[in-house]
Formats: structure tokens, sequence, C-alpha cells
């Protein structure tokens, strides 16, 4: 069977994606965006994995809450548990 003029488009795009992925960049491009040439993340990406980190990091803290206070343990000590998760966010 012979390959199709989509089936080439298709190739040469999954081709120019993974060049893309393989592209290499200064380390100093991430901070220092003066260098001529240097190819950094967008902001929206670094925008958007900072929100899905935060998210995240929130989740973990939120999700042991109603076990704590179903704990039967004096209220101090279970305030005393949440004062330790929540120096996760620090």
């Amino acid at each position: 069977m012979g390959r199709t003029a989509q089936d080439t488009i298709r190739q040469r795009k999954r081709e120019n994606n993974n060049q893309q992925l393989e592209t290499k960049i200064p380390l100093e491009a991430v901070w220092n965006r003066n260098i001529q040439g240097a190819w950094c993340f967008g902001d929206v990406r670094i925008t958007s994995n900072t929100i899905m980190h935060a998210i995240t990091g929130f989740m973990v803290f939120v999700l042991p809450l109603p076990a704590v206070w179903k704990l039967k343990i004096h209220w101090k000590e279970k305030v005393a548990l949440i004062g330790v998760f929540s120096l996760g966010f620090l």
C-alpha cells in the first residue's frame, strides 16, 4: 500500500513536534530573556504549571482534614495536627 499525502503530512508533523521537544536551550534563558536565539517555555505554560501545582498542594492539605476532625482526641491536638499539615505550604 502506498503512502497518501495525508500520511506524509502527519509524519512530517510528528517529526517537527519531536524536534521541538528535543530543542536544546541555554538554561540561563529561563531567567534571562535577553539571550539572542534562545528558546524558552512560554509564560502561559509556566503560569498553568504553577496553578496546577498550587491546586495539587492545596488538595493534599485539604483531603486529610475531615479525617483529622473525626479523630477522638482533644481539639487542641487536632489544631496542632492541622498546623503540621499547613507547614507544607511554606
